[in-house]
C-alpha cells in the first residue's frame, strides 16, 4: 500500500511517490487531475487532488483513520421465519468461505433473501472477535440494509454510515456505503459488498481499492449480486435460482406505447397496485409528471438522486403513502415493497441488467403472486431482448431446482443444483 500512516493513525490526503502523486482520500492515481499552487501564507507549494476538491485533499492535510479495536461477541439473531433448504445451504457455504478465508460471490436472483443468507456469516465473525462491513455503493441499499440488519440484530451495536449520516461508535459492525470505508485500513476480517455490480460501483475503479485498504490481510471479501458482472464469475460462487416463497420472477410484458400525458393519465387511473414508474430522463419525468392534474398527483410522488426530500418520500412510499412513484434507477435496487407494480416507461433506454433488477421489484413478499412488470417501449432493444431472455433462463433453472426438490432429498437437490 501506500499510504505513510503516522503514529497517531493519520496519513496524508495526498502523497508523492515517485514522480506520481496519490490521493489517499479518493484513491486517485491520475496525474492530470492533481494540480499545485503556491501557499503565501506558509511560503510553500501544495498540491490538491481535483477529484473530491469538497474534502480538500491536500499535500498539507491529513486523514484520521479509525483505529483497529477488537472485540468478540455473542450476536443473537432474531429471523422471525425459518430460512428455506436453498437459503440455508448459501449461508453454511458463506461462513465456510470465510472461515477458508476465500474470497466468493453469492449469484441470487432478485429477491432470494440474501441479507438473511449472510447473517449467520456475520455472528460467526462477530463470535470471533472479527471486524465485519456490510457495504453497498448506493445509500438506498445501505439504509434498507440497515433496517433489516437492526431487526435481526436488535441487542448488537451497528454503525450506520452514508452521506450526511455518521453513527460510528465502535466500527465492530459496520453498514456503510462504500465511499465511508475509505476511513479504515486494514480495519475488517469480513466485508460483504451487497449490489456490487450497482453505479457507482460498476464505473469507478477507485472503489475497488477502498474496498481493498479497509480489508485485512487475513480478511475475505463476500460479494451479493443477482446481476453480476463477468469478472466476479470466475470467483468461487454459488447460485440460487429461486426465491424464498418458491415463485418464478414476474416476466415482464412488452407494450409499444409512445408516451403522452392524456393516456398517461388513464393508465394511472386504472392502478390497483402501488406503481413504480421508471423514466430513464429526469426532465421528463417532471415535465409528465407536472402535467398529471391536481387530483391525480395528490396521489403520488417523484423522487429522484438529486432531490432534497429523496429520503423522506421514500419512506413516505415504504408506509403506503402513495398509490404511484415517479422514479429514475435509484429504486431499481434495495426497494422491497408488498402488492407493487413496475412500469418501465422508454425501457429501450435502460440497460439489460437495470431492466433485470426493476423487474425483481414486484412479487418479493405476499403469499400470493402479485403486480405485474410492463416494459412500455418505442421498439425493442438489444438490452429489453437480453432481460427478457435473463429473467426467462432464471426461471428455467427455477423450474428444474423445483422438480429435483420434489423428487430428491434435500441434499441431493442442494450437490445437484445450487452450488455452480
Amino acid at each position: 500500500m501506500r499510504q505513510q500512516i503516522t503514529n497517531n493513525g493519520t496519513m496524508p490526503s495526498v502523497i508523492k511517490k515517485g514522480n506520481k502523486y496519490h490521493c489517499n482520500y479518493c484513491l486517485n492515481d491520475r496525474h492530470y487531475l492533481f494540480h499545485s499552487y503556491y501557499h503565501e501564507g506558509i511560503k510553500k507549494e501544495i498540491v490538491y487532488c481535483r477529484a473530491c476538491l469538497s474534502h480538500y485533499a491536500t499535500t498539507e492535510n491529513f486523514i484520521t483513520l479509525e483505529p483497529c479495536r477488537k472485540k468478540a461477541e455473542a450476536v443473537s439473531l432474531q429471523i422471525p421465519f425459518e430460512l428455506t433448504a436453498q437459503q440455508k445451504h448459501a449461508s453454511d457455504y458463506i461462513v465456510n468461505q470465510f472461515h477458508k478465508n476465500e474470497d466468493s460471490l453469492l449469484y441470487a436472483v432478485t429477491g432470494a433473501g440474501k441479507t438473511e443468507m449472510m447473517l449467520q456469516a456475520v455472528a460467526e465473525a462477530r463470535r470471533l472477535g472479527c471486524n465485519v462491513a456490510i457495504t453497498a455503493p448506493r445509500t438506498d441499499v445501505v439504509k434498507e440494509l440497515a433496517l433489516r440488519i437492526q431487526e435481526y440484530m436488535p441487542k448488537t451495536q451497528i454503525d450506520i454510515l452514508y452521506g450526511g449520516h455518521q453513527a460510528l461508535t465502535e466500527g465492530h459492525l459496520v453498514v456503510a456505503t462504500v465511499h465511508q470505508l475509505i476511513q479504515f485500513n486494514k480495519h475488517f476480517e469480513l466485508i460483504i459488498v451487497d449490489e456490487i455490480d450497482a453505479f457507482p460501483m460498476n464505473y469507478d475503479p477507485r472503489l475497488s481499492k477502498v474496498l481493498e485498504r479497509a480489508l485485512h490481510e487475513k480478511g475475505t471479501i463476500i460479494y451479493l449480486s443477482a446481476t453480476p458482472p463477468a469478472r466476479l464469475m470466475r470467483l468461487p460462487h454459488i447460485y440460487l435460482p429461486s426465491r424464498y416463497h418458491n415463485r418464478p420472477l414476474p416476466l415482464p410484458k412488452l407494450h409499444y406505447y409512445k408516451i403522452d400525458s392524456r393516456s398517461l393519465q388513464q393508465k394511472l387511473k386504472n392502478t390497483v397496485n402501488t406503481t413504480l414508474i421508471f423514466f430513464n430522463d429526469i426532465k421528463q419525468m417532471e415535465k409528465y409528471y407536472a402535467a398529471l392534474p391536481e387530483n391525480i398527483q395528490n396521489d403520488g410522488t417523484i423522487v429522484y438522486s438529486n432531490d432534497d426530500e429523496r429520503h423522506d418520500k421514500v419512506e413516505a412510499i415504504r408506509r403506503g403513502e402513495y398509490r404511484f412513484i415517479f422514479t429514475t434507477t435509484i429504486l431499481e435496487r434495495g426497494f422491497t415493497q408488498e402488492n407493487l407494480s413496475v412500469w418501465v416507461i422508454n425501457s429501450e433506454q435502460f440497460t439489460w441488467d437495470s431492466l433485470v433488477q426493476i423487474a425483481g421489484r414486484v412479487d418479493r413478499k405476499g403469499t400470493i403472486a402479485n403486480g405485474e412488470v410492463i416494459f412500455y417501449h418505442e421498439g425493442l432493444s438489444t438490452h429489453m431482448t437480453k432481460a427478457i431472455h435473463t429473467i426467462k433462463r432464471m426461471n428455467k433453472k427455477h423450474d428444474q431446482a423445483m422438480s429435483i426438490l420434489r423428487r430428491s432429498n434435500t441434499s441431493r437437490f442442494n450437490n445437484q443444483y445450487i452450488i455452480s
